[in-house]
């Protein structure tokens, strides 16, 4: 996955813990700068309840013993220029991934396409 040119990022619903080198240059950024920091940061004030909306979804679903279910909708982001992005998943799973994030449970996203908005 490191060497992967895939867009994807892993976070734990409140840091990214990695995200992919092509990924972080897609939104204006580097790795070093988007990893340990909080997603909140990336979203935009049009964004945060959307955000909110689908971890709160994720959670519930844990708590019910069921995987959580994929939200389809675009995700709001912010562009290091200043630009917003959405981000659209291909898919976002539970995973336990301690090598690389140091933390035994994580959230990893595919991140399919991104356009400006």
């Amino acid at each position: 996955m490191r060497a992967s040119e895939k867009w994807v990022f892993v976070h734990d619903y409140k840091r990214i813990l990695w995200i992919s080198p092509s990924l972080a240059e897609q939104l204006g950024y580097s790795q070093r700068e988007m990893e340990g920091t909080l997603l909140i940061k990336f979203i935009p004030a049009s964004g945060y309840v959307g955000l909110i909306q689908a971890i709160s979804k994720n959670r519930l679903a844990l708590l019910k013993g069921s995987a959580g279910e994929f939200n389809p909708s675009p995700t709001k982001v912010k562009h290091k220029n200043g630009g917003t992005l959405r981000l659209q998943a291909k898919c976002s799973a539970d995973v336990e991934l301690a090598e690389l994030t140091g933390s035994s449970k994580a959230r990893l996203t595919l991140v399919e396409h991104a356009e400006a908005y």
